[in-house]
């Protein structure tokens, strides 16, 4: 089902890589800051890893058609049903880059950042448990080192206003973005009411040629033009009967 909590997932996502960031650096570098911050602020800059988005784009590989959202009851049953629009994923571009006043100090950190996503660079549910539950909107993060040419690092330092500090990009993969769960709009059929129009005649399907049945009912029609009603059970057939002999 999908997430009930993902309305700020990309806050979620960037909010998890500082984290995941400081919590690493600081089993060498103790008095580390991480921030997650525009790099290109001069004013009154403080040492530190910074953590920026550069850029989003939507994975369109994925894209779907609109779909029906289900929802359950405690007991499995199905509760109803919802007409949403499709998940929205996104791709992140991130910079992760470190100020100091010791470029040495700066080179380690990157350096230290490189190797910890090299050993791992996939995130899936149970890693986001393991952190805060903040992060229970986050389905799965991929990260995969983005690497730029001479002139496109050059376009991104002037666009950004950013001196050159030690960093790394990557893509971080996906984030889904989709409607809340709220309420069902439309309820399954539990119990017949009455019918709606007029027909020829009853017919019982058996339950694995139902969806067969189902593709071709507004073409079944009787030899005077009457719509044929299709059940999918004995039950429901006598239950038919006995209210057109009531009515």
């Amino acid at each position: 089902m999908p997430s009930t909590n993902n309305t700020y997932s990309l806050h979620q996502a960037l909010s998890f890589i500082k984290d995941l960031i400081e919590e690493e650096l600081k089993r060498l570098f103790p008095t580390i800051d991480v921030f997650l911050d525009n790099i290109c602020k001069e004013d009154n800059k403080e040492k530190g890893v910074y953590i920026t988005l550069l850029h989003t784009e939507e994975e369109k590989t994925l894209k779907n058609n609109e779909y029906l959202q289900t929802y359950y009851l405690e007991n499995k049953e199905i509760d109803g049903y919802r007409k949403v629009n499709p998940k929205l994923y996104l791709n992140l571009y991130v910079m992760v880059s470190s100020y100091d006043t010791n470029y040495e100090e700066s080179l380690k950190h990157i350096s230290h950042i490189i190797s910890m996503v090299r050993h791992k660079n996939v995130f899936t549910e149970d890693d986001f448990r393991e952190k805060e539950a903040k992060y229970n909107g986050l389905e799965k993060l991929i990260f995969d080192l983005y690497s730029l040419s001479f002139e496109q690092n050059n376009s991104l330092l002037q666009s950004i206003g950013s001196k050159l500090y030690p960093y790394v990009i990557y893509k971080v993969r996906m984030i889904t973005i989709a409607e809340e769960k709220t309420q069902a709009d439309m309820v399954p059929i539990r119990k017949i009411l009455g019918l709606l129009e007029h027909f020829g005649s009853l017919e019982v399907v058996e339950e694995d040629k139902q969806n067969e049945i189902q593709e071709q009912y507004l073409k079944r029609t009787d030899k005077d033009g009457n719509k044929i009603v299709i059940v999918n059970s004995k039950a429901v057939y006598n239950e038919i009967k006995k209210k057109l002999k009531n009515d």
